[in-house]
């Protein structure tokens, strides 16, 4: 193991010891099922049998939902909606909408909140490619989640490379004072580049970006990105098969990473789809093409905990979500959802609805797991108290 991997080794193992459309009714058409979710109890790989729909929420015609969160609270939830361009809070109480606000056009994988939920970070993403001469298919902006406003936007423009800026993937740092994102070319231009951008939210201040035209095509275009619970670290991964860590202390540029976790493969494999940190740095999840990958990050060479199929289709898109104790793995693919139980390898529960998932999330207190479907129907599943 190479020398630049060991402060990131020693520092988590020591932290890991020390611890077709669908026409749906109405928005005011939310349906308790069974209970209000708030009476929920923490799911665990003990009780995950009870679990069941206690909250379904329906927005007329609104398409697919690019991601969800939990705000700390527990009290809403907050839904992006892809094509639709909205941001709604929903209200977990009762099922009511409270608020409905205008973003553009999202990319399913184009989406990311900052740790309280009040900071929207939204990109065109790689699906909108066909639109790339359509201005409001580029660039990225930075959201205020409460009332709709545009903190800070870029990208629409030609870069300095004179070729149009497609961001497949866009992250905010815990506090959302960066904004970490891929920057990349569309594919009929001359030059067809990846890197990372860093951009400061509140202040006018850009990271160190960087090209480097020594690689081949294939090495270090990253097509996903994911941050850890601290914003300390990202993972990257690449379709050449790299999956790698890098450190994050803006405004310095990443270029060396702290580790590698799987080195480019002979042949290059399925598009990478989601990467996830566990909250104690203790796993790193992966999904490309239909195959799941859980490494433990605390093992010597990092040997993968899971590895599994979790559908027999890939989609354009993924999602990926830990539960606050880390010991439980959300999934939503084109064929679904499924819980894992990372400790003991084992699929706990799944759904098949034959709809496709591309947004997952746990609450931050356990007791709630929501997913969206691709109709724009967001549903929370809870064990409710007996």
């Amino acid at each position: 193991m190479k020398c630049i991997m060991k402060p990131l080794w020693i520092g988590w193992l020591c932290f890991g010891l020390s611890a077709c459309w669908a026409v749906l009714p109405a928005p005011e058409a939310s349906t308790p099922i069974v209970t209000p979710p708030l009476t929920a109890q923490v799911v665990t790989v003990e009780n995950i049998t009870n679990l069941a729909e206690v909250l379904r929420l329906a927005s007329d015609n609104a398409g697919p939902i690019a991601n969800l969160m939990f705000t700390p609270d527990v009290q809403t939830l907050l839904a992006v909606y892809a094509r639709e361009g909205k941001l709604r809070h929903w209200k977990l109480a009762d099922g009511t909408m409270t608020k409905t606000l205008e973003v553009h056009p999202v990319g399913l994988g184009g989406v990311a909140f900052d740790a309280s939920g009040t900071m929207l970070a939204t990109s065109a993403g790689a699906e909108w490619e066909e639109h790339v001469r359509d201005d409001v298919y580029l660039g990225w902006q930075v959201w205020n989640a409460q009332n709709g406003e545009v903190i800070k936007q870029g990208g629409k423009y030609y870069d300095s490379f004179l070729t149009r800026s497609l961001i497949p993937d866009i992250l905010l740092k815990r506090d959302g004072s960066w904004a970490l994102m891929i920057l990349t070319s569309p594919a009929e231009d001359q030059i067809n580049l990846k890197s990372f951008f860093i951009d400061g939210v509140m202040i006018d201040q850009t990271g160190d970006e960087y090209y480097d035209f020594s690689r081949k095509p294939e090495q270090d275009d990253f097509d996903v990105i994911a941050f850890d619970a601290q914003s300390e670290f990202f993972a990257a991964a690449d379709e050449a098969g790299k999956v790698a860590i890098y450190s994050f202390r803006p405004p310095d540029y990443p270029r060396l990473p702290e580790a590698v976790i799987e080195k480019p493969g002979k042949e290059l494999g399925p598009r990478p789809l989601a990467l996830a940190f566990d909250p104690r740095r203790r796993w790193l999840a992966s999904i490309r093409g239909t195959e799941l990958v859980v490494w433990d990050l605390q093992s010597f060479g990092y040997k993968r905990q899971i590895a599994a199929a979790v559908g027999e289709m890939a989609g354009i898109t993924a999602s990926l979500a830990f539960d606050p104790s880390g010991n439980l793995l959300g999934v939503g693919t084109a064929n679904g959802w499924q819980i894992w139980d990372v400790n003991n390898n084992k699929l706990l529960i799944e759904g098949k609805n034959n709809v496709e998932v591309y947004a997952v999330t746990f609450s931050s207190d356990g007791r709630l797991f929501a997913w969206g479907d691709s109709s724009g129907v967001v549903h929370v599943w809870g064990v409710p108290d007996q």
